[in-house]
């Protein structure tokens, strides 16, 4: 997670170097092929990051039972199962909600389309 987030840091830093160079431009942008790739690769390594410091935080949350020093039974919660299924089902539906939100928002976004007048950038006029 550590290494993912000072990778991130640095993609941050070298693109806002380049666009402060002007690199960014539309026209400019296809030359900047390995910022490009930085930026794909990034979504993987985000996800992994994720991944990582889940599986750290349980195995550091719990050693005494993964290494098998203390039983599982002995460190069981005492809350009801309903309650914990009421939590569970609380998640699914905030993650519901979220995931129906971004959806509806991309969708509207993406049927719009480009903006034509960010596409073709006004022309200065010629000095006579």
């Amino acid at each position: 997670m550590v290494f993912a987030g000072f990778a991130f840091l640095g993609l941050a830093l070298w693109t806002g170097w380049r666009w402060k160079k002007g690199a960014l431009a539309a026209e400019r942008l296809p030359g900047e092929k390995w910022l490009l790739y930085a930026w794909v690769a990034a979504g993987p390594l985000a996800w992994a990051a994720v991944e990582g410091g889940w599986i750290t935080r349980e195995v550091g949350r719990q050693p005494w039972l993964v290494y098998g020093l203390v039983r599982t039974s002995e460190a069981a919660t005492a809350l009801p199962a309903g309650t914990v299924a009421a939590s569970l089902a609380g998640y699914f539906v905030i993650a519901g909600l979220l995931t129906a939100a971004f959806v509806a928002l991309a969708g509207r976004v993406l049927a719009q389309g480009p903006d034509d007048s960010m596409l073709n950038p006004p022309q200065a006029p010629s000095a006579r």
